[in-house]
Order: C-alpha cells, then sequence, then structure tokens
C-alpha cells in the first residue's frame, strides 16, 4: 500500500448513522412532517476528523489482493462539502432514507396511489441508482453500504434483474423493471468498486449488468425493460426503445470488466446519434422520444421533456458525440442567458415552452455541461440550484431541492429531482480530488 497520507477531511456529524435516526416508513404520521420539524431541529455540524474509517478499503474483500500498491480512493483528497451540498445530505439521510436503506419518492404519503409511477413513501430502484452515485462520488462508504444493502436485499430477483418499485399498500409485488434504473444502479456500483475494491461490490454491479444483456436489448438496442409472470422473463416480440434509457455511461464502465459491451456501447451510440428531432437546424437540440415499429417517434400533441431529452444529450456527450451533444447544451444556455431559468418543457421545434423549472433538469444538464467540458456553465447551475434550496432551520423541508414553489404549498418534493441536483455537488467535489502520485 502507499505511504499514510495525514491530513484533515471535513465531514458531517449529523450525517453520521449515530447523529440522523432514519425515519421509518409507518404511515400514521402526520402528512408532510419529518423527525426534525420544529424549532428545536438538529442542525447539521461539521467536525474535524484526522481518521476516516469510511473511505478505507478492507483488504480481505479486494479482488486485489497481495499485488503490489493497489489505488484505492482513500488516497484521495476531496474538497470539503459546501453548504448546499452539506444540507441536501442531510435531507437525504435524515428526512428521506429508511432504516432498510429504501428512500421515500415523496415526502407526503397522502398522493392517489398509482400504476405507473412512483408516489408517497414507494421505494424505487431510480432513487437507489442515484444515491449509490451520490455516495460514491462524495467517497461516503457508510451511505453507500446502506444503499447498496437496499439494493441486494429488496430490489434484485434471481434473474438479476431489479424491481423497479417496493409499495406494500399496493397489495402486491412489482413484476416489472426499467432498464434505465437497472442501469443507474449498475453505474452506482462500479464508481463505489472503483474508489473501494471490494469485490462484492463489483459481483453485484456484474449480475445486474448480466441481467439487463440477457432480457433487456432487443437487436442489441437497450428497450425499457422487462417483466416476469409464472416463470417468464422478457418482453414483447416488437419492444419499445425509449432513447433517454440508453445509458452510455453505465455501459462504458462496464466495458472496463466484461468486453463484450464493447459492440454493444457502440452500437446504442450509434442508435442514439441518429434520433434528432430536425437534424438540418443547429438551433433544435431536442431528440426523439422513443423508437418503435421501425422508427423513431414523439407525440407531437405533448411537448418535449427535457429529463428525456438532457438525459439523451448526456448519454450521446459520454458515448463520444459531442458534437450532436453540444447542440443541446446551446438551446438550453440561451435560455437560460436570457431568462436565467430553464424550462422543464420545449416545444419541439426546440423552443421553450416557459413553464416551470426542475432541479431534476438542471442537474442533468449540469452533469451535461460537465461532460462537454463547459465548467463555468456548470457551475452557473450549480449557482441557481443552490438559490433554489430550501435552507430554513425548522423547515419541514430543510435541505431539499425543491421543483416549483406550488410543490412546496402541496407538501410534494420529488426525491428524483432532489437527488439529481444533489449528486452534481458532489460530482463537482470529485472532479476537484487530488490524487497523490
Amino acid at each position: 500500500m502507499r505511504p499514510c497520507w495525514i491530513f484533515i477531511i471535513t465531514v458531517v456529524l449529523c450525517l453520521s448513522n449515530t447523529a440522523c435516526p432514519m425515519k421509518t416508513t409507518d404511515n400514521s404520521q402526520d402528512d408532510g412532517a419529518s423527525a426534525s420539524e420544529g424549532s428545536g431541529q438538529d442542525q447539521p455540524e461539521e467536525v474535524r476528523d484526522d481518521d476516516d474509517d469510511d473511505n478505507k478499503t478492507d483488504d480481505n474483500d479486494s479482488d486485489d489482493d497481495n499485488q503490489g500498491n493497489v489505488y484505492t480512493c482513500a488516497d484521495e483528497i476531496l474538497p470539503p462539502m459546501t453548504q448546499p451540498e452539506i444540507l441536501g445530505k442531510y435531507f437525504l439521510v435524515e428526512t428521506m432514507t429508511t432504516p432498510e436503506g429504501g428512500i421515500w419518492s415523496n415526502l407526503k404519503d397522502t398522493w392517489p396511489l398509482e400504476a405507473g409511477y412512483g408516489v408517497n413513501h414507494d421505494l424505487l430502484s431510480e432513487s437507489a441508482g442515484l444515491a449509490l452515485m451520490y455516495a460514491a462520488y462524495a467517497r461516503d462508504k457508510a451511505l453507500f453500504d446502506r444503499y447498496l444493502a437496499f439494493v441486494r436485499d429488496y430490489l434484485k430477483t434471481d434473474d438479476g434483474l431489479l424491481i423497479w418499485r417496493i409499495n406494500l399498500e399496493l397489495g402486491e409485488e412489482e413484476t416489472s423493471s426499467a432498464s434505465i434504473d437497472d442501469l443507474r444502479v449498475v453505474k452506482g456500483l462500479l464508481l463505489g468498486y472503483e474508489c473501494w475494491r471490494e469485490d462484492g461490490i463489483r459481483s453485484l454491479a456484474l449480475q445486474i449488468a448480466n441481467g439487463v444483456k440477457t432480457y433487456n436489448f432487443h437487436d442489441w438496442i437497450l428497450i425499457w425493460g422487462s417483466y416476469w409472470d409464472d416463470g417468464f422473463v422478457g418482453v414483447d416480440n416488437t419492444p419499445e426503445k425509449i432513447l433517454s434509457y440508453i445509458d452510455t455511461e453505465a455501459m462504458q464502465l462496464l466495458t472496463g470488466h466484461d468486453a463484450s459491451w464493447d459492440p454493444i456501447l457502440q452500437d446504442n451510440v450509434s442508435f442514439l446519434s441518429q434520433g434528432l428531432i430536425e437534424p438540418g437546424n443547429p438551433l433544435n437540440g431536442l431528440f426523439e422520444d422513443t423508437y418503435e415499429g421501425g422508427q423513431y417517434q414523439h407525440d407531437p400533441n405533448e411537448l418535449a421533456s427535457m429529463i428525456r431529452g438532457m438525459h439523451t444529450a448526456l448519454w450521446l456527450a459520454r458515448g463520444g458525440r459531442t458534437d450532436l451533444a453540444q447542440r443541446s447544451l446551446n438551446m438550453v444556455k440561451k435560455e437560460f442567458n436570457e431568462t436565467h431559468h430553464i424550462s422543464h418543457k420545449y416545444h419541439w421545434d426546440g423552443s421553450p415552452e416557459g413553464g416551470a423549472q426542475d432541479m431534476a433538469v438542471y442537474g442533468i444538464i449540469a452533469r451535461l455541461a460537465y461532460a462537454l467540458n463547459d465548467v463555468s456553465f456548470a457551475e452557473a447551475i450549480l449557482e441557481k440550484m443552490s438559490g433554489i434550496q430550501i435552507t430554513e432551520a425548522g423547515h419541514p423541508y430543510y435541505g431539499a431541492f425543491t421543483w416549483e414553489e406550488d410543490d412546496i404549498a402541496d407538501q410534494r418534493v420529488y426525491i428524483f429531482s432532489h437527488l439529481n441536483a444533489l449528486v452534481v455537488f458532489a460530482y463537482q467535489r470529485y472532479l476537484n480530488r487530488i490524487i497523490p502520485q
């Protein structure tokens, strides 16, 4: 191992397991109430810790044992957390994470139950993947292990696919997966493995990846997911392909562990690159939504979702098609420079709808900006998100990156939006980490 580096790092006391008691999923609590609600709410507190055991690896768990000096993230020095990240992590861990490591979809738990997407205290694979990414970038081993255990013990099926939602109130177990969420979990796990080098992390990631590869491809293009029933696992004969699901970032990581993902990655990047709405119009950076029946398509009666559109651009950037991804970034930069605002919906001609803003959209755009080396714009987006965060001590949403003002009144707060914002603050520190030579 390398010589020990002695340094002081900043950690947050309230985010340790002992300082932040987790909430249970007892639905008898008042709507929107949190364990820390009221004037007596504990505040995140920074302390100095000269011996951070969370960033140490267990040599007995590493597949690099006895191979000399093995790099782990224990050698790194990350910049300290900024205040937005401190508060955002506090909201995630203190208010939204269950003792089992699941994460509530909303703080409020009285919305009508939905069959097609997560609400209330639903526990989603998408949240688990984003939380794993956050913990890996933040180099928080204890938090990473908490979310990994939830994936392993509650979400993974024997076929390697992940149950996309757990909701006991519906009275039945979900029997389908979502490929974007499965790959997001794989990505979070592999980012953690690259840090801590534990066999169990890598093994779980590859089990899920093999499930995706076995069941979630059609003509080697990623499809929406799979369902299972009475021993059958699979999809229809002509499954829908959703462009924004094709996470080339995860596929790129997988190529370092399984060479069979190399041609899959290239085929899927090529597939995405053909999805521009208006190839001849450089001002329109939008992509088609789906591919079905032999053609790319979108619903002209609906506005374009920027969550989907910016995800597609990010996957193209990570797949090497920065020319196409740059069109998308230029499109939203134009709106931001003119209005200091990015709409969560666009018209299909590339013009902004001008309505509400979503922290998930901002978070994905910031990651896209970093992928395209536009650091100044990424930091402008981080500043924008910081200004919308709830920072009022005693507020039930203390630390949350919210969606829009109406959601504060409705006590909605989507964890998907919060996590997409929070991930970028950790990613910023990750990019600026010091790696001793």
